[in-house]
């Protein structure tokens, strides 16, 4: 059973807002004690004597050391402070009113509660939720995005920490394979919504007289992408092609409909197969 003192919060910040930190706001009270892992450059810890938080732990890294380390750092102090569970948020997502404590009540009627790794909110990116059938309560996923998730550290301890060579991009759904793998499950609670704006936002095109929708990653998001892809087909034979043919439809939408930047997002992605077949790991470098 999820009880708010054994829930950590970890956070991690890039460079953040005021739009970041009215996002924490929605979740901050939730839980027990919110862990701050900040990858910017700089030291934001007056940004929590602004709020007025008296319910954080601040972890400057001084630059960026990617996601998954972030992550990991997080998850393994939570576990040094005593917790049993943690909500991993990115810095620009945020709940409704009550949406943390639903979602912990929601978890702790699940039944199958102790199998369970992730309990993950319904996610709403760019308010496309909306164009979405209502799905049952509850249902089991092969793979979530990390931000809004209430991860078991049992589990974590079991399948062991998020990849810090990926970086950034498919560390959530590299880990969610290693937690199908372990035989625990993924459970998505359909009745709590969290909200997710993509840095990049989204852009419309039309072919062929039909509009289409896409998110518009950076080219050095779009590096990351092509590169791990093709890591999660390595290390996960069973996935390879799967994480293959996604990469060949990830390079199809930019050939075919991607009108911002397109030459260097394929520049990039070419550059990140490349790094792949040479062993490259870890965070860009322009070498």
């Amino acid at each position: 059973m999820i009880q708010k003192d054994d829930l950590f919060g970890i956070v991690v910040w890039y460079n953040p807002c005021e739009v970041n930190l009215s996002a924490t706001d929605s979740y901050i009270n939730g839980v027990n004690k919110l862990i701050i892992v900040d990858n910017s450059d700089g030291d934001n810890s007056h940004l929590i004597e602004q709020k007025g938080w008296k319910n954080t732990i601040y972890l400057p890294n001084r630059q960026n050391k990617g996601i998954a380390t972030a992550l990991n750092q997080g998850c393994r102090l939570a576990l040094e402070q005593g917790a049993q569970w943690v909500l991993t948020m990115d810095q620009d997502s945020f709940f409704d009113d009550d949406g943390v404590k639903s979602l912990i009540k929601n978890a702790n009627h699940y039944c199958n509660f102790n199998d369970t790794a992730i309990f993950s909110p319904r996610h709403n990116i760019e308010d496309e939720i909306k164009k979405k059938k209502v799905k049952p309560e509850y249902t089991i996923e092969n793979d979530v995005m990390t931000s809004g998730n209430l991860l078991s550290l049992v589990a974590f301890q079991a399948i062991g920490n998020f990849l810090d060579d990926f970086f950034i991009d498919l560390v959530d759904l590299e880990y969610c394979i290693r937690i199908n793998k372990k035989g625990f499950l993924i459970v998505m609670i359909n009745d709590v919504t969290l909200h997710h704006f993509l840095g990049g936002g989204t852009y419309q095109t039309t072919f062929l007289g039909f509009k289409k929708s896409f998110y518009n990653h950076s080219p050095l998001r779009k590096y990351y992408i092509a590169r791990n892809s093709l890591y999660v087909a390595s290390l996960h034979k069973e996935q390879s092609k799967k994480y293959k043919k996604y990469l060949f439809k990830q390079i199809k939408k930019v050939v075919l409909y991607d009108n911002c930047n397109k030459w260097i997002k394929l520049r990039y992605m070419i550059k990140g197969i490349f790094d792949y077949k040479n062993g490259i790991k870890g965070p860009y470098t322009a070498n």
